[in-house]
């Protein structure tokens, strides 16, 4: 492949003229050039960097095409400069030649849009050859579409003679032909009675629907609607049921915290209570004996912290008890009976009085009686 050098060390003044290698014609499809980028004769690498095709060109038009080197060619080494430019399609819309001195290829850093160079070429473009042909109809010419048409359809048309042909040695005789042409007619009225009645029993399916589509599409609605309405059922009755039993589970779990409770109370009240087993304790240790000492004295010598019962000064008689941390007299503890009939009734006196039992009656005097 030849390439065209562009040397991106050269002088300010210099052209590099495309001519002898780039002639395009107006309305040209996607023309091409292959270049060899180097910098003072050494290749130049072409990675990070775009080359764009610009002009300013007044009778040329203005031209702007940005990076067309992005497509690897065959032959192409983008590290070693070698790139292939590609026009898109009619961008030359004029013949003529490019004002080289606003006519340039633009090397630029993609990265960082620094400017490597700008490359002045001179392009000439060229009349497009064809649209400029006259045909004169009244010039008998040769056109080798036309005979291309003339065979094609020549050659269909002798296709279908040739069928024709096979078909008619294929009968008989033209009974045949009409025993044929019969049945394929019974044939067709078949087919159309069955399409009839397709088509019938697709009206009555589709019933006030425009087309059986639409009616197949409602129903997918209501059973869809149907079947969320029931699963909407089920799960509330399941909710329902999830309800009651989490309900009965706090109403026993109420009961248990409630008998729970009661128990406690109860428990609370025994414990405050003394057991039968400690009355009975504390009774035994009570003593009915009374303990008798010579006197006050002798009585708080020995029990200085006190005692639970009755104890006696022999002394005085007065019977002693520990009440509140203290000993406390309690008296004479048991007095000087009466002695025998020192006490009688008034009608047992020494001397008899007269009771008079009824009016007029005399009075009766009572005795003494005998000591038994």
């Amino acid at each position: 492949m030849t390439r065209t050098i562009l040397d991106l060390a050269k002088p300010k003044t210099t052209v590099f003229d495309l001519s002898n290698v780039l002639n395009p014609r107006v309305n040209d499809d996607l023309v091409k050039i292959s270049f060899h980028i180097q910098c003072d004769s050494k290749p130049f690498n072409m990675t990070g960097y775009k080359m764009y095709f610009i002009s300013a060109d007044e009778n040329m038009g203005y031209i702007n095409i940005d990076g067309m080197i992005d497509k690897i060619e065959t032959g192409d080494n983008v590290g070693n400069g070698d790139v292939t430019f590609r026009f898109p399609p009619n961008v030359f819309k004029k013949a003529g030649t490019f004002d080289s001195a606003k006519t340039m290829f633009v090397i630029e850093n993609v990265n960082s849009n620094y400017i490597q160079s700008t490359i002045n070429i001179s392009l000439t473009v060229l009349e497009n050859g064809i649209a400029k042909f006259n045909a004169d109809v009244d010039q008998i010419g040769y056109d080798s579409k036309l005979e291309e048409i003339h065979n094609k359809y020549k050659d269909k048309a002798q296709n279908l003679i040739d069928e024709l042909i096979n078909q008619v040695k294929a009968v008989d005789n033209f009974s045949d032909i009409k025993e044929s042409a019969e049945q394929a007619k019974q044939t067709a009225n078949d087919s159309i009675a069955k399409a009839n009645a397709i088509n019938n029993e697709v009206i009555t399916a589709r019933s006030r629907f425009s087309n059986l589509n639409d009616r197949l599409n409602n129903q997918d609605i209501k059973i869809n609607a149907a079947e969320t309405t029931t699963n909407a059922n089920a799960n509330y009755n399941r909710l329902t049921e999830k309800d009651l039993s989490q309900d009965k589970m706090i109403s026993n779990k109420a009961d248990k915290v409630e008998i729970e409770s009661r128990l406690n109370n109860q428990d609370e009240k025994i414990s405050n209570k003394a057991d039968k087993d400690e009355i009975e304790r504390k009774l035994s240790q009570i003593s009915l004996d009374p303990e008798a000492f010579d006197n006050v004295e002798t009585l708080k010598s020995k029990y200085p912290n006190g005692k639970t019962g009755i104890f006696i000064t022999v002394d005085t008689g007065h019977k002693w008890i520990y009440s509140n941390q203290a000993w406390v007299d309690a008296g004479v503890y048991q007095s000087v009976g009466i002695a025998n009939d020192s006490i009688l009734p008034t009608y047992l006196t020494e001397q008899a009085k007269p009771i008079m039992l009824y009016p007029g009656n005399t009075p009766a005097t009572y005795t003494k009686l005998p000591k038994l």
